[in-house]
């Protein structure tokens, strides 16, 4: 696959992801035409994401993909472009708490909420077999959204889903010896009425929070929707339409404070260009992780497209939408940085070697850079991937989906008892004698396990 194409399917894939239900975010209802799951970049809130950190025991929270590497990469179990619910079960019908004596037997699963069209807040829900004891909730297979040990009541979760349209969801069922035991999943379109209200019109003047986090360093816009060249809205996603009014920095003080820690000049690269966008949310989001973490440097910021493409950027990188950062932490580490992006509602993140990227584009883009939203179409899924496999007296966890350099790898090596042996980070892994599993965690959302030989 030439990285064109794969640019492609993979932002298809992110486009339409939620966030946390502490959040909801104005969109427009989508039209099912054929799609069978959703799209739109993720949003990698606590709730929605279930970022991996690491504790005495090992690694702790919902991972957004645990299957093993002899199971197929992380999806859906079924879909339905009517959003009717699929299962991938087998076994006897059944209800609610675990009767056998046998761990990781086969049972049954089916989502009964929501339906193929839900509004905000979306109640989950499924009918599940008798050895089933916790089923928990994941948005297009990757993206946590909470779980359930309560078999009465149909083991409920509700959540608000910040990203609007075609969602998959997937329930997960556990028995009590916490085997995955069945799985299912739904294709709904979610709509939301909040009663926000655009910003602003196109074209004016856009604030910042300003050196006193008061909202006042203001700025007049220029319109100027062809100065560059942006890629079609991407599948017809309003948040993916080209920006038509810039910030002019060619006559701005560009040591500004437009947020208490961060100066205009840190956010962009005018050698590329005077025309820029930096949305005011995304920057909010940014002085919040700075808050809370300390400095923090941010190595890319805005790129227009001919920038984005001098580096290598995704086709439909969000750096050119003004809402997506790379950064590297002064006073803290990058897994720390990585985890707080999600508990600061970053839609997106992924983990390099280097820095972290998270940004926003859940969230309505700003209307006095982008205008009017246009109607949303359904994206096709096809998520980052990572293979976990043998080499030599090691292993390698090869990975596409990263395009802005390597992830970060993270091994951990477990005996026969599964208790932790070893843990490294690094391309390669070599295992010590005696373990008996190998785990690998990429990029801070994908896992894989496989048995040593």
């Amino acid at each position: 696959m030439d990285r064109a194409t794969r640019d492609e399917n993979q932002f298809r894939f992110f486009r339409r992801c939620g966030a946390s239900p502490e959040i909801v975010l104005l969109g427009a209802l989508a039209a099912l035409s054929g799609a069978s799951a959703c799209g739109d970049d993720i949003a990698m809130a606590e709730s929605e994401t279930g970022a991996l950190s690491a504790d005495a025991d090992g690694w702790s929270g919902a991972s957004g993909d645990t299957t093993s590497s002899s199971a197929s990469s992380a999806g859906t179990t079924g879909s339905s472009s009517t959003g009717v619910a699929t299962t991938s079960v087998s076994g006897s019908t059944g209800g609610g708490s675990s009767t056998g004596d046998a761990c990781g037997a086969s049972d049954t699963l089916e989502v009964i909420s929501p339906g193929a069209v839900s509004t905000n807040p979306v109640l989950l829900a499924v009918e599940a077999g008798p050895s089933v004891v916790r089923v928990s909730y994941t948005a297009e297979g990757i993206f946590p959204l909470g779980e359930s040990v309560d078999a009465g009541s149909d083991f409920a979760v509700e959540v608000t889903l910040m990203t609007l349209g075609p969602r998959t969801i997937e329930a997960t069922a556990y028995d009590s010896c916490d085997e995955v035991v069945a799985t299912a999943s739904v294709v709904t379109v979610v709509s939301d009425d909040d009663g926000m209200e655009d910003p602003g019109e196109l074209g004016d003047p856009v604030c910042y929070p300003g050196a006193s986090g008061s909202w006042d360093a203001c700025f007049d816009l220029v319109i100027a929707a062809e100065h560059y060249d942006y890629p079609p809205a991407l599948d017809q996603d309003p948040n993916y339409r080209a920006p038509k009014a810039f910030l002019d920095v060619g006559g701005l003080d560009l040591g500004v404070y437009v947020a208490p820690n961060f100066q205009l000049s840190e956010l962009i690269k005018p050698a590329y260009g005077d025309y820029v966008v930096i949305q005011p949310h995304a920057l909010a989001r940014l002085q919040e992780l700075r808050d809370k973490l300390g400095a923090i440097q941010v190595t890319s910021g805005y790129r227009n497209p001919e920038h984005n493409a001098s580096v290598g950027g995704a086709t439909w990188s969000r750096h050119m939408y003004g809402d997506g950062f790379d950064l590297y932490p002064s006073e803290s580490d990058l897994e720390s940085l990585f985890a707080e992006c999600a508990a600061k509602g970053a839609s997106f993140r992924q983990l390099y070697d280097n820095h972290v990227h998270c940004d926003w584009r859940a969230e309505t883009v700003d209307t006095r850079f982008f205008g009017d939203a246009k109607d949303a179409a359904p994206a096709q899924p096809n998520p980052p991937s990572v293979e976990l496999v043998a080499d030599g007296d090691g292993f390698l966890a090869p990975a596409i989906g990263w395009d802005e350099g390597e992830p970060l790898r993270r091994w951990r090596a477990l005996d026969a008892q599964g208790d932790r042996v070893a843990e490294a980070y690094g391309a390669r892994f070599v295992p010590p004698a005696g373990s008996s599993t190998v785990e690998v965690e990429v990029g801070g959302v994908l896992r894989r396990t496989i048995a040593v030989d």
